[in-house]
């Protein structure tokens, strides 16, 4: 028995030994990368990077990375903001930045890519907590996926790519001006949106020219699905209260509606042209 017990032991420490340190220095497998310890914190070189604890700052811009080819894992810590003016973690045209694993709660913008240049970024697993907008990635090819925004009185938007990206598996409520946003060639898929109830100017999920909006649940919002030219809206279900509009459709170009469902006492559809193939929806 006592052979047993020490091979348990033994064993015990094998798998946890560098891995199961003090003051929040786990990381799975080992820690891995360099730790960041307090803000402000520059990424100046690619690698991986990660939280040991909360940080918190009020004076400029939390994470700001420089480098491309980076992967940052908050490690289930939260990264707190001033309330407005600043970003959580701030990018400026770089390429494959991976983030994940964490809160941010507090900022102007949770994590923000500034310029059309970048890139292949992908943001996992991520809340975003009481800041003006949570997620924004100018840029193409980037995927957001897993992550949930809430916002506040002074939230505009919750999660937002420029063009040919993915927002997939996420939740947002209580933005003013538009929950989830690809302006082009997007990809919105299963996500859960609610709300701006009323003064949102795109509503629940805007979906630019040539997307791809399918399998979504939105409710509360003044235009569930606003959708442009050649988008294809399948599958998703959509609650219309008094004074809301389902799915609306502006556009020029063939479009696709097929097996929406929008109830609720509002308007069903809108912006129906010749243009709009409309199938297998439910008799808005």
């Amino acid at each position: 028995m006592k052979r047993k017990l020490s091979l348990v032991f033994l064993l015990g420490a094998v798998l946890l030994g560098p891995a199961a340190l003090a003051d929040g220095d786990f990381y799975p497998g080992g820690p891995l990368g360099i730790r960041i310890t307090s803000l402000p914190f520059t990424i100046s070189n690619p690698g991986s990077y990660y939280l040991g604890s909360n940080l918190s700052y009020s004076g400029g811009h939390g994470i700001t990375i420089a480098s491309d080819h980076v992967t940052l894992d908050l490690m289930g810590f939260t990264l707190t903001g001033p309330g407005s003016t600043y970003y959580a973690i701030s990018m400026t045209g770089r390429q494959n930045v991976e983030i994940r694993n964490g809160t941010l709660s507090g900022w102007q913008i949770g994590i923000r890519e500034g310029y059309s240049t970048g890139t292949g970024h992908r943001v996992i697993n991520i809340r975003a907590e009481g800041n003006e907008t949570g997620v924004f990635l100018g840029g193409s090819g980037h995927l957001i996926k897993g992550c949930q925004a809430s916002g506040g009185a002074t939230s505009v938007r919750g999660f937002y790519i420029d063009s040919k990206g993915i927002i997939s598996g996420c939740r947002t409520n209580n933005f003013a001006s538009v929950g989830i946003e690809i302006d082009d060639y997007g990809t919105i898929t299963n996500n859960v949106v609610i709300g701006p109830g009323s003064v949102g100017s795109y509503g629940g999920i805007y979906a630019g020219s040539s997307s791809l909006v399918m399998g979504n649940e939105v409710s509360d919002a003044v235009k569930g699905i606003y959708c442009q030219d050649a988008a294809s809206v399948i599958g998703n279900t959509v609650t219309a209260n008094a004074g809301q509009t389902g799915i609306r459709v502006s556009t020029t170009q063939p479009a696709l509606l097929d097996q929406n469902t929008v109830r609720g006492d509002g308007t069903h559809y809108q912006g129906i042209t010749p243009g709009v193939t409309v199938t297998r929806n439910n008799a808005g």
